[in-house]
């Protein structure tokens, strides 16, 4: 009983400091989100340029530390991350709030926040691995690993779940520096083979090692793109109430990238037509006659 006891309390302990990181980090970014919307407003940027100053300016306060605090999809506030990390997108294309998250990211070439926050673990990840026994940080990861083999929560048993859910590369590369003994696999790198063009213009297989970071990026990545697919083909709307807002834009979109016309077109205001046009949020009978009362 007191065993179980100490285990709520740790449990309930852990998920206030989640919490409270996860809101300090939106309340930071939302600091700097206010100086950015400032100059976007006043100055009428385009959308490229205003990605590249909120990347310079906001994105390093929002995910600083994100390597600690971690990703976490069952807990109720990454969902607002999320939702926070969706407004800058609308922000950006002027959206009105019905727009589709979806289309959103799909005109942006966006991925979820939780794609650059895997990434940030990984590397975080590959770096306390490289670094020498005596290290504290590295002693601490041990002693985590130790942890997961209890099946106890804690960060490293965060990051497990993540990479076992992005595919079998990823879950590989997990097993394999699990299972191995006192951190005797140092190196988190995998073998690939890739193509190359030689001086003489012939191609060969070449062997090349691939960093953790950079496959748990592309496995986050190829996540995000498939589950992106898979809302643009969802038949039902999400309330079960008519069909998919985006059954039209899935027609000629498809892949996820950031659109031409968003830099082509230098007037804010047919620029924000178009979009509202393509995301099927503008005010048309098609859209405005759903909302209707038909008796």
């Amino acid at each position: 009983d007191v065993l179980s006891t100490f285990s709520k309390v740790k449990g309930i302990i852990r998920c206030r400091i989640y919490t409270h990181a996860t809101v300090f980090r939106i309340k930071q970014g939302k600091g700097c989100l206010a100086q950015w919307i400032r100059r976007s407003h006043v100055w009428k940027m385009q959308p490229n340029l205003m990605i590249q100053l909120f990347k310079t300016c906001v994105m390093p306060a929002m995910e600083y530390g994100v390597a600690l605090w971690g990703v976490d999809y069952v807990h109720v506030t990454w969902k607002v991350v999320e939702q926070f990390w969706s407004s800058i997108a609308r922000y950006i294309l002027s959206a009105p709030a019905k727009t589709p998250i979806a289309a959103l990211h799909g005109d942006l070439g966006w991925k979820p926040f939780y794609v650059r926050a895997c990434y940030q673990i990984a590397a975080f990840w590959e770096r306390v691995n490289a670094m020498s026994d005596e290290c504290v940080v590295r002693q601490a990861m041990y002693t985590q690993r130790e942890l997961v083999r209890r099946g106890q929560p804690c960060w490293l048993a965060n990051v497990s779940v993540f990479l076992k859910s992005f595919g079998a590369i990823a879950s590989s590369l997990w097993n394999r520096w699990f299972e191995g003994s006192a951190f005797s696999d140092r190196d988190l790198s995998i073998k690939r083979m890739v193509q190359i063009v030689d001086n003489r213009g012939v191609c060969k297989l070449k062997e090349i090692n691939v960093a953790a970071k950079q496959v748990v990026m592309e496995e986050a990545s190829r996540k995000a793109d498939n589950e992106w697919l898979q809302e643009l083909a969802r038949v039902e709307a999400k309330n079960k109430q008519g069909g998919n807002k985006l059954r039209t834009y899935a027609t000629f979109k498809k892949e996820s990238g950031f659109e031409a016309y968003l830099t082509h077109i230098h007037d804010w205001r047919k620029r924000l037509l178009l979009t509202r046009f393509r995301v099927g949020v503008a005010p048309l009978r098609i859209e405005t006659g759903r909302y209707e009362w038909q008796s």
